[in-house]
């Protein structure tokens, strides 16, 4: 596989039997595997004569690791903290966590020598002041991929769900007031059978108010092949339940796992062939609507992406090795129609696509140039009969399903196809399929888009992106449908990336030209696109941009409306005499660099949730990385304002040098506390789980007046109040002064010294 612009993808070494054998012959073997397209062998002892080999360190998913949702890809590529036992000494692969809970400053480690630097903010034109809901509990700073969901029956009821790379398992979030203030973070339970998780949580309700999340739960399978034996990961799409808001969770049902399957024979040399396929099951979404034989029922319908990817055994002389891979994709989907307790059998509702390499158009090359008759063949060969395949190589997958359901309980579900020219490169299309029968079947699906597709990274930073593609899709209640990309635009070559909206107004049976939603005019990356449509139609969309920076590091989250079904954007507060096409909803600036190591990740997808009355917005937020170690949380606003914090001072008044009583309210929970007066620092404190703070100072001795006092936390709120100094020394001065005057000239005149008597 080419991944476009990383140069061509080395296949990953296996492992061989047999005993190390010479120089030129290993060097023949080399050679030979790689004119071959193979996956060419590193040779180690075997244990015992006739004995298993364990292939070692050779990783099944390598082939399909860039192509896998980023949280998915951030395990599978082992830079997740997680897997690594970090704080006992462990490392992971090309990360360097050195720095981790032990930087001074930031949420969490908090050191002796820590000098207050906060971010100032610039409040946005028409959005409450951010939030920044996740709390740093443990040693890694890192939070991502947040997703929201609203209580139908209370509309300032929110759960949101969130990576936090301090637990092994997913986390939430729950807010009662419209995200005023949020409780967490609640742990949920990975799979039994498993032993951490991946991630993409998904959150969503039903009609009664219960609340669900989807997430990948991963585990490992050994496998054995002939006399090859190892194991990789697997995993399961699980569903966590709650009945109390979100706030405790049930156990992690597996609505789907994958599998690692192996066949093998002996042939008539007597040497023993076979074939490993190896499942990976990714990129679940979850969604809740009408059945429709039955509307007063829910459904539950879940998609995801499976890959499956197959090796065959092939033998140089006694060497043997595993040819490179061949990958299916498909998009498939399971429902539930008991609230989550079981679930179907999965059915397709993409076709299978394929990757391969060293298979030509006319089915030679790859194993065949050698004269083995391996399935590799009978798969390009099914791949070819799919449709042309692009030069010599089959390089397709389909990616990122979203579901949604219609008012009648018709289930919709879009996804990405990378088409045949290749994966992240090339043009791309977004595939709809529909179904009426509650998701038992699916129509054959349809073209929403054309478009060119993004690489796996922009060329201007280094955290994945290619998540932007994957479509962000909702239904509104008049048949009509709605799909969110980010996308190139053909009119700016330097404009790696735009926000896109493709709809449909009659259920999916024509699309409309797409209609680009941001409205800058640089050539600034606009990326991760979420898109809701409101309880009155109206169609809310947000996404990243870095239009401000003119380093092109720094993001903003930005915002717009639309009331015309998608087909014009813009943003009007006549309270605040406000029309622009489009308006920032931060306070504050992230910077990817600030975040993860290296830059690499953000997640996959930020999110936005439409109420009745308020639209809420979430995304992965690194302000905190500014003035400290990297910090990755997530920020949260919505259009209603929040009231800043506030600081009460009692007594209000009086003497300078005397104690008084500070409370706070409305900072962020178990944050550091700086209190100043006059501009000199007098005391740090942390705030308690509500963001308040009660603490008692003394007062410097200074002259009469009023002095701010102000508090500001880490996030860089800040709140101000006044203490009036009733007496303080210049008080003293005036009062040697009034006593001067009282006194008179005698006042003024020096006494005289002992005299000595005669």
């Amino acid at each position: 596989m080419t991944v476009a612009g990383y140069g061509p993808k080395p296949s990953r070494p296996c492992r061989a039997l047999g005993s190390r054998p010479p120089a030129r012959l290993l060097a023949f073997i080399l050679v030979a595997a790689l004119f071959l397209g193979m996956t060419p062998p590193l040779v180690i002892q075997a244990e015992e004569p006739g004995g298993a080999i364990p292939l070692g360190s050779f990783r099944l998913l390598e082939p399909v690791e860039d192509m896998l949702s980023a949280s998915s890809w951030v395990m599978a590529s082992g830079q997740d903290p997680r897997l690594m036992d970090i704080p006992t000494g462990g490392s992971a692969r090309g990360v360097d966590w050195a720095g981790y809970g032990v930087v001074a400053g930031g949420t969490g480690a908090r050191a002796a020598s820590y000098q207050p630097q906060v971010p100032f903010r610039s409040a946005a034109p028409a959005f409450s002041r951010n939030q920044i809901v996740s709390r740093q509990l443990g040693l890694f700073p890192l939070n991502t991929e947040p997703h929201l969901a609203v209580n139908p029956l209370d509309p300032e009821h929110i759960v949101l769900g969130v990576i936090d790379y301090n637990f092994p398992s997913m986390s939430t979030y729950v807010s009662f007031d419209g995200g005023e203030t949020w409780e967490g973070p609640n742990q949920l339970r990975y799979f039994q059978e498993d032993f951490s998780a991946a991630g993409d949580p998904i959150v969503a309700f039903d009609r009664d108010g219960n609340v669900y999340m989807a997430s990948i739960s991963l585990g490992f399978e050994e496998f054995r092949l002939g006399t090859l034996v190892s194991s990789t990961e697997i995993s399961s799409i699980v569903v966590s339940k709650s009945e109390d808001d979100g706030l405790t969770w049930g156990d992690a049902v597996s609505t789907a796992r994958s599998t690692v399957e192996t066949t093998s024979s002996i042939d008539e040399t007597g040497r023993e062939r076979g074939e490993v396929a190896a499942d990976f099951l990714d990129k679940p979404w979850l969604t809740i609507g009408p059945d429709p034989a039955n509307p007063d029922r829910d459904i539950l319908y879940l998609t995801y992406t499976e890959f499956k990817t197959r090796y065959t055994t092939l033998y140089a002389d006694e060497l043997p090795f595993l040819t490179s891979p061949i990958t299916e994709t498909t998009i498939r989907l399971v429902r539930s129609t008991d609230g989550g307790e079981t679930w179907s059998d999965p059915i397709g509702v993409s076709p299978t696509v394929f990757q391969a390499q060293g298979a030509s158009e006319e089915g030679d090359g790859g194993a065949s140039a050698a004269g083995a008759e391996t399935e590799d063949e009978e798969i390009v060969q099914q791949a070819q009969q799919e449709g042309p395949v692009a030069g010599a190589e089959a390089d397709q997958t389909v990616q990122g399903p979203q579901p949604a359901v219609m008012p009648d309980g018709t289930v919709v579900v879009a996804y990405l196809d990378t088409t045949l020219d290749g994966v992240q490169e090339g043009l791309a299309t977004i595939m709809v399929t529909l179904s009426g029968d509650g998701g038992r079947t699916f129509s054959e699906p349809v073209q929403a888009g054309v478009f060119r597709e993004i690489h796996f990274r922009p060329r201007n930073s280094f955290f994945r992106w290619w998540g932007s593609t994957f479509p962000q899709l909702t239904v509104g209640a008049n048949d009509d449908i709605y799909i969110a990309i980010t996308a190139k635009p053909g009119d700016k070559p330097t404009d790696d990336g735009d926000i896109y909206l493709l709809r449909s107004l009659d259920k999916g049976q024509t699309w409309e030209e797409p209609v680009r939603v941001n409205a800058d005019d640089t050539d600034r990356i606009q990326f991760f696109p979420a898109i809701d449509v409101g309880p009155d139609g109206t169609l809310h969309a947000m996404w990243g941009d870095m239009r401000d920076d003119p380093q092109e590091a720094r993001f903003h989250i930005y915002y717009s409306e639309s009331s015309d079904q998608g087909a014009t954007w813009g943003f009007v507060d006549e309270q605040n005499g406000i029309n622009t096409p489009d308006t920032r909803v931060t306070d504050f600036a992230s910077n990817s660099l600030r975040g993860f190591p290296g830059g690499r990740f953000l997640g996959d997808y930020f999110a936005i949730a439409a109420a009745e009355d308020d639209v809420y917005l979430v995304w992965a937020d690194t302000r905190l990385g500014e003035y400290a170690g990297p910090n990755q949380q997530v920020g949260f606003a919505r259009k209603q304002a929040i009231a800043p914090p506030s600081l009460f001072l009692n007594p209000p008044s009086g003497d300078a040098g005397r104690d008084v009583a500070i409370q706070g309210f409305g900072f962020q929970p178990d944050s550091d506390i700086t209190i100043d007066v006059g501009g000199i620092t007098i005391t740090n404190l942390i705030s308690n789980d509500r963001g308040e703070f009660q603490t008692n100072v003394y007062m410097p001795v200074t002259g009469e007046g009023a002095r701010n006092v102000t508090a500001y936390d880490e996030t860089g709120n800040v709140a101000t109040a006044s203490f009036f100094t009733e007496f303080g020394f210049d008080s003293i001065a005036r009062e040697l002064e009034s006593i001067r005057e009282d006194l008179g000239p005698a006042a003024a005149t020096p006494v005289a010294g002992p005299t000595e008597l005669p």
